[in-house]
């Protein structure tokens, strides 16, 4: 067809009006739609058009690729044989002209050409274009053609992306068959290309040559994960060889992309007979040396600029990769490689290296090193642990910051990590793995290395404490806690360590004495706390450790870091006291003299935790004093709940909120000390007793706890107070607090939203960034959060310690009626605790089902409708496996699995997925007690979230499976479910029998993989499984159909598919 110049310039001034700025919306409008029209029109018309359109600027031209690239894709089968040639031939034409830059300067029409290209191989290719693989070899191994070679190295990697790795082809059969030929083309493919890369070596450093080695060496990168084991192997050593050969070529980043190749073939995940020649391969004398040179050149100038540390860190993934693969192969390989001392050398400079991010890599291999059975026996591995141990140290320490100018580690991971929570994150990393490393290394061989480390460690800190940083302080207590608890899970600590250890415990304790910053001690008190399991060989040691946290709990000083240095002190005491019951029971009076003596030189919320050491105590009394004991405890908190004042304060919601002040003025500041901050701080310091207490007395066997004696004339108040605290949400009680608090005060704290936040956004549980100044509003409400958690606990160990006695009570219905008369004004986030610390143990603890059922109801039913009405939806704790006696209540198991297929059918995938497991847990215990309306409902609801949730390839895998659990489980009761079947759209009667055989024959089979059954239940639903945007507005795309690869083609002097022939395939070349 002819074409006039007043088409073509009537095209480009279209699209150079769409591109002009100065252009109106309605005139771009207009373009647009013209342009849109010639794409969908007439190929006859539109291709010589687009054709034209490549010789104009590059502004141009990609309008031209574009309408080609949309004719091949949506138009070919419809195309009559000439036009096809013609498409053919104007793209090879322009292809083998090769009037394109090497560089990235003519980056998009490259790009242009090799999707055009690849579109017509995925049409064509291979019945119907034998030759092009030939023809492509023939460019290749041409010397002089360079931009040609590079656009074949294009074009193919492009193939292999579109067909293998990202599996772009939708149409099965067409990626089957374009996948066998790749298969088959890729030893000559492996071949060629190394070829290729020899004679660019070969031909210097120059420009041509290094893009066109670059091209090739990306396109054995995109094939060397996948491409099997045999094939690989049989160019490996070449491959490497060439590949080896630019690791000290620095033009172009062409030293990065073969390290990222060599990469490639270290970390290939295949099977390990297969991996075995190929692993070894690189740790022969040449490629080993010529990795091991270039990361030490590399290594020199990495701080130069970022392009050599990028190298850097690329050599140092390929080594760590090796290392990761060996291990998985030493098998078969059974005794060390050769170069494998100087691959461990290598490793070690890694590890010594200022980048966090570079340590952390080689740590890896260090610790699955350390921890295989074969290699961490090998001499050289034994060798390098002792070069490795004494770099440990400054390992686990947190060194360097975004904002420091001044060490090398900060300079490194300002290149490495986007912020602070990044950097932190890959620092915990490092420490993680050193300290495993630590667990696995420390044995009779090296613990004496490792001891005389900590000892010159200590030794240290102890003369120099004042000038040892906190990061410092911090690491120590790391390594010698972990170091001390292996030394004793491995039973490594003989007489001669353990004098060690008690030299070095001893020496602390001595220096504590003498410490003069209460922040110093605090912080070197954390070590001497990691020796005390010494206590049990070493009883001698605990009246002096006792006495020396006396006299810290007796200094007389409101200083914050005495505070926090007597908070430890209490830590220490509790920690000791409940751990080690035998230990200390030789010791108990001093330890309750302590308790009572150093009661008034405690603030009252540390003297609130130091009562819960005698809680501890308690357990180790006799059964006659256990009683007298407990009530000299907490005798002074069982009056305060007991007192009048406080039984008035909580009569009511209007007089606890007077008795905490929310109806009064907010004072000024904490210091001010009014009657309402007394009384909040005197609320809070007795609750923490009593939950303290609960928590670390015993609960005896088949026999009543003393406790209950004591706590039974209190226990309804901590019911009463619990309705007090979550009714402060009623509207009318909300309209009492005083204007000079915010309404939020009795919303969630600023930690509780950062813990939704972390849980929503799947973050780092970093601490919430909070000012250290809290207006009155803030700390009411952190004042609300505390006590809530506090009486959520108390009531849950009510249920759980003193069960004997607790559910025989009189008033134990009216203990639970008054968990649940509040739950529609307990916030949703709060909803979650109490389920888990009180709900839950109240239902499990209970002996008598009678009781709870009601409760457990009331709850369920609660879930159920709050879940209906709120779009902020929470997965319930409150169901487990051993709850399935709770199901013999009806109401109870309707309202259960309706509440359960209302988590199936939330907008929210997360809580779906957490409400999966237990859907199944429930469901399968209770498949013999639904009848057909329950099952009918199961059936529909689940096969209803796939319409809601199929989109995520995550949730659709365990959906599927669930729907099949379901199907084949109920089908064979309710032969009415197939019914159901019947409504999915495209399917048949015919369709729906024939499904149903085979499903109910598969579930008789025991061998029947997971993945099979999701499978045939995927084909079966997928035209109600949701879409994700990209499928729902993707145009679909016709493969030809051509004939199978494994008949013959006629050759007859026609194309198989009897139009074109394209054995003219660069002709011109």
């Amino acid at each position: 067809m002819l074409l006039g110049e007043n088409d073509i310039s009537e095209v480009v001034s279209a699209v150079r009006a769409i591109l002009d700025s100065s252009t109106v919306n309605q005139e771009r409008q207009r373009c647009t739609q013209k342009i849109e029209e010639l794409k969908e029109g007439d190929p006859a018309k539109s291709v010589p058009i687009a054709f034209k359109l490549l010789n104009q600027a590059s502004d141009v031209s990609h309008v031209g690729w574009n309408i080609i690239e949309h004719v091949i894709r949506y138009k070919w089968n419809d195309m009559p044989a000439d036009i096809r040639v013609t498409i053919r031939d104007g793209v090879l034409e322009y292809m083998s002209a090769g009037k394109y830059s090497l560089t990235s300067e003519n980056l998009p029409t490259k790009t242009f050409m090799s999707r055009n290209l690849v579109a017509m191989m995925e049409q064509e290719w291979p019945q119907n274009w034998k030759e092009l693989f030939d023809q492509f070899k023939a460019i290749i191994l041409n010397g002089t053609l360079h931009a040609q070679a590079q656009m074949v190295f294009i074009v193919l990697k492009r193939l292999i992306e579109n067909v293998i790795t990202y599996s772009n082809v939708t149409n099965f059969l067409r990626r089957k068959e374009l996948s066998q030929a790749i298969n088959l083309i890729m030893p000559e493919m492996l071949a060629v290309t190394i070829d290729r890369i020899k004679m660019c070596i070969d031909a210097g450093n120059t420009d041509a040559s290094i893009y066109v080695a670059k091209s090739a060496i990306e396109l054995l990168s995109e094939s060397v994960d996948w491409v099997v084991g045999r094939v690989l192997e049989e160019t490996v050593d070449k491959m490497i060889e060439v590949l080896c050969a630019y690791l000290q070529v620095a033009n172009h980043g062409i030293y990065e992309t073969a390290a990222n190749c060599l990469f490639k073939i270290a970390s290939r995940k295949r099977a390990k007979t297969d991996e075995t020649p190929i692993v070894l391969s690189m740790f022969k004398d040449a490629p080993m040396q010529s990795i091991i040179t270039a990361a030490s050149l590399a290594a020199s100038v990495s701080s130069a600029n970022v392009d050599h540390y990028n190298y850097l860190k690329a050599l140092c993934d390929l080594l760590s990769a090796l290392g990761i693969h060996l291990s998985e192969i030493w098998t078969y390989v059974k005794n060390p490689p050769p170069n494998f001392s100087l691959y461990l050398t290598a490793i070690f400079s890694f590890f010594t290296h200022p980048s966090m991010c570079i340590r952390s890599d080689v740590s890896q291999v260090l610790v699955t090193f350390a921890s295989h059975e074969q290699i961490s026996k090998t001499k050289e591995f034994i060798a390098a642990i002792k070069q490795v141990i004494p770099h440990i140290p400054k390992n686990v320490e947190k060194m360097g910051s975004l904002d420091d100018t001044t060490s090398m580690t900060s300079y490194y991971a300002r290149m490495d990590c986007e912020d602070d929570v990044e950097l932190q994150r890959d620092f915990i990393q490092l420490r993680d793995r050193c300290l495993r490393f630590i667990r696995e290394t420390l044995d009779a061989d090296h613990i004496e290395q490792y001891l005389q480390q900590l000892s010159q460690w200590i030794n240290r800190v102890i003369v120099e404490n004042d000038s040892i940083a906190a990061s410092e302080w911090e690491s120590l207590k790391r390594y010698v806690m972990v170091f001390v608890a292996t030394a004793y899970q491995k039973e490594l600590v003989n007489d001669e360590v353990d004098a060690k250890f008690v030299l070095m415990f001893n020496s602390l304790m001595t220096r504590l004495e003498t410490v003069g910053s209460a922040k110093t001690a605090n912080l070197m008190l954390s070590i001497p706390s990691s020796f005390l399991q010494l206590f049990e060989k070493h009883s001698e040691l605990i009246p002096s450790f006792f006495e020396r946290l006396k006299q810290i709990l007796m200094i007389s000083s409101d200083d914050l870091e005495i505070v926090a240095l007597k908070r430890h002190a209490i830590s220490l005491m509790l920690k000791v006291s409940s751990s080690m019951p035998n230990v200390i029971q030789n010791h108990a009076e001093l330890v309750y003299n302590i308790v009572t003596t150093t009661a008034a030189h405690v603030t009252i919320m540390q003297r609130a935790n130091l009562v819960q050491v005698l809680g501890a105590l308690s357990n180790l009394a006799q059964p006659n004093i256990r009683l007298s004991f407990l009530q000299s405890a907490i005798q002074t908190n069982i009056e305060y709940f007991h007192g009048q004042t406080f039984i008035n304060a909580i009569s009511s919601v209007p007089n606890f909120m007077a008795y905490i002040g929310l109806t009064s003025p907010a004072d000024p500041d904490e210091k001010s000390e009014s009657v309402y901050y007394l009384n909040r701080l005197e609320l809070k310091a007795h609750l923490c007793t009593i939950d303290g207490v609960l928590q670390h007395v015993n609960a005896p066997e088949n026999q009543s706890n003393p406790l209950f004696q004591l706590l039974n004339p209190i226990l309804q108040t901590f019911f009463e107070l619990a309705h007090c605290l979550n009714a402060l949400k009623d509207p009318a009680n909300q309209r009492l607090v005083h204007n000079s608090y915010e309404q939020s005060v009795t919303d969630i704290s600023a930690s509780d939203r950062h813990q939704i936040y972390c849980t929503v956004m799947e973050a780092d549980d970093q601490e919430p960034t909070e000012s250290t100044s809290f207006n009155p509003t803030d700390r009411l409400r952190r004042f609300i959060s505390d006590i809530t958690d506090m009486i959520q606990s108390i009531i849950g160990l009510c249920g759980s310690k003193l069960f004997y006695d607790f559910y025989s009570l009189s008033n134990i219905q009216q203990f639970f009626r008054s968990c649940v008369m509040d739950l529609d004004l307990i916030i949703d986030f709060r909803l979650r605790y109490w389920i888990r610390r009180t709900w839950r143990p109240l239902i499990r603890s209970c002996p008598i089902p009678k009781i709870v059922i009601p409760f457990a109801s009331a709850v369920i039913q609660h879930m159920q409708q709050r879940l209906q009405n709120d779009s902020k939806r929470q997965p319930s704790e409150l169901l487990i496996p051993s709850g399935a006696a709770l199901f013999e209540d009806r109401t109870l198991l309707v309202n259960v699995i309706a509440t359960l297929c209302t988590f199936l059918n939330c907008c929210d995938s997360q809580t779906m997925l957490r409400a999966l497991p237990i859907t199944k847990v429930i469901l399968g215990t209770t498949f013999n007690v639904l009848d057909e309306q329950g099952a009918n409902f199961v059936l529909i609801q689940s096969i209803q979230s796939l319409q809601v949730h199929g989109a995520d390839d995550v949730a659709k895998g365990p959906l599927l499976g669930l729907i099949f659990m379901i199907y084949t489980n109920l089908r064979p009761r309710f032969p009415v479910l197939r019914n159901v079947l019947q409504q999915i759209p495209d399917q048949t009667s015919d369709s729906v029998i024939a499904f149903d055989e085979r499903v109910c024959g598969m579930a008789q089979q025991e061998k029947i993989g997971e993945k099979h059954r999701r499978e045939v239940m995927n084909k079966f639903l997928k035209s109600v499984i949701a879409k994700n945007v990209g499928e729902q507005h993707k145009r679909p795309s016709h493969l030809r159909v051509l004939q199978p690869m494994m008949r013959p083609v006629k050759n007859n002097g026609e194309n198989g598919s009897g139009d074109i022939s394209f054995e003219t395939l660069f002709g011109n070349v």
